[in-house]
């Protein structure tokens, strides 16, 4: 069985097969991702029979964010750098998700926030799926992304929006 696992940006091949969208996305990828690597940083990763199937690094930002438009006010976020999966019908997608929740959580944060390019449709509807909302762009020189955001403590009454709070107040729940 496949899982996710840490390991540190210098164990993974960068010349993987895996990362030749995101070097065409992102014209600085390469000397991003050679950077991060020389800091010592690291993501989650899963492989399945050695073939690498999904990447994602998460990192910690205080102040404000004003490479967005709109700008994002001064506040303690989690940011969603690079988030990749080879979907293959396996929920996926889903389980990284939770890991990003899982997180936020650990670390106290209740604002979560990504970029992520219009072309990618199916991750963005499973980032909405889950409470994540458009909030604005970013535009840099390799196009236009657009802004999504989640706010953990923002609960509108539906279970997968809302997750991963569970809203009691209020509920019948058997037993109690």
């Amino acid at each position: 069985m496949a899982y996710i696992e840490q390991k540190l940006f210098s164990d993974i091949d960068i010349n993987d097969n895996f990362f030749d969208s995101l070097k065409k996305d992102y014209t600085e990828f390469l000397d991003w991702y050679t950077r991060k690597s020389d800091e010592g940083k690291k993501a989650l990763v899963l492989y399945e029979n050695s073939k690498l199937l999904a990447f994602l690094y998460m990192k910690i930002e205080d102040g404000i964010i004003d490479d967005v438009e709109p700008i994002l006010g001064s506040k303690r976020r989690l940011k969603v750098g690079t988030f990749k999966v080879e979907a293959h019908g396996t929920k996926l997608g889903e389980r990284f998700i939770k890991r990003i929740f899982d997180t936020a959580i650990a670390k106290g944060i209740d604002e979560i926030y990504l970029t992520i390019f219009e072309k990618h449709e199916s991750l963005i509807a499973i980032f909405k799926k889950f409470g994540f909302y458009e909030y604005g762009t970013k535009t840099t020189s390799n196009g236009k992304e657009f802004v999504l955001i989640k706010q953990l403590g923002k609960i509108k009454n539906d279970i997968l929006k809302d997750y991963p709070i569970v809203q009691m107040e209020n509920k019948h729940i058997f037993g109690l």
